[in-house]
């Protein structure tokens, strides 16, 4: 290959953001700025209002997603595509990708990211432990109880619990590890550009850059997934799986290699080989 004449299909794509109000004659002029200062290949990311509201603001014009923001990205592909440059298209608006900025956990909730906390609390001789909505398991020091429990003496409780109320950002956040969100998510996202790019998708247009997705520490039944093809309940060792406590042991270590395999494995089959 001419390593001074790179095809624009595999020349290193610059991140072109979206953040303000976007029109066709801004359009023009930043890929006329684009070309003359030798950028080749882009992907666009819009950065909705809701996303950062803390940290900068964002005020993105039109609605990210919505069937005039599409009609925009086509414009800028078409436009770019006159001047040589070679466009991406990115799913996502911000990051990482997997929620349409929220779109998805507005009209889903139970389909939000979600992580394993803990709480410590002390109970009284005597008294019956009782879990939490959201409990996964309970100790008294290494031993793990369960519902009914009477407690023998006063002694602190370490309840592990599986959460979703965390920051702002978070509540936008999808379970990427969970089928039905991933599925959300591409009827949202892919469909929506699908309909709008038609057969540049896969034509013309050959990548789509996806951004950071992961679980966040818990999905739906993993205790039972995980029961089922480990055979043994991770929850014996929830202090470690959830970062709480460092292992020691080897059936500690082999508990917390388990628990981090499997989430690897769903992220895999039920959202990159869909985005696939």
């Amino acid at each position: 290959m001419d390593l001074k004449n790179i095809p624009s299909k595999i020349y290193p794509a610059y991140t072109w953001f979206w953040n303000n109000t976007i029109t066709r004659e801004g359009i023009d002029r930043q890929i006329d700025e684009m070309e003359k200062n030798g950028i080749r290949a882009f992907y666009v990311m819009g950065e909705p209002d809701n996303w950062f509201p803390d940290e900068r603001a964002t005020h993105l014009s039109p609605k990210y997603l919505s069937d005039e923001y599409v009609d925009l990205l086509f414009y800028a592909f078409e436009k770019a595509k006159e001047k040589g440059i070679y466009s991406w298209l990115y799913n996502e608006g911000a990051y990482p990708s997997g929620c349409a900025c929220g779109q998805i956990t507005e009209k889903y909730p139970e389909l939000v990211y979600k992580y394993i906390s803990v709480k410590k609390f002390v109970l009284e001789k005597g008294e019956v432990y009782t879990p939490c909505e959201n409990a996964l398991a309970a100790f008294v020091d290494e031993q793990r109880v369960q519902n009914g429990y009477i407690l023998p003496e006063n002694a602190e409780i370490w309840e592990y619990f599986w959460d979703c109320n965390g920051n702002h950002r978070l509540s936008l956040r999808v379970d990427n590890a969970e089928l039905r969100g991933s599925q959300e998510f591409i009827n949202v996202t892919h469909e929506k550009l699908k309909k709008r790019f038609g057969d540049c998708m896969g034509d013309e247009i050959h990548y789509m850059f996806d951004d950071e997705s992961f679980m966040g520490g818990w999905t739906k039944d993993l205790d039972k997934i995980f029961l089922e093809k480990y055979g043994y309940d991770m929850l014996d060792f929830a202090p470690f799986i959830s970062g709480a406590k460092s292992p020691k042991t080897d059936k500690e270590y082999r508990a917390v290699s388990d628990y981090m395999m499997l989430c690897g494995d769903l992220i895999r089959d039920n959202y990159f080989i869909l985005m696939r």
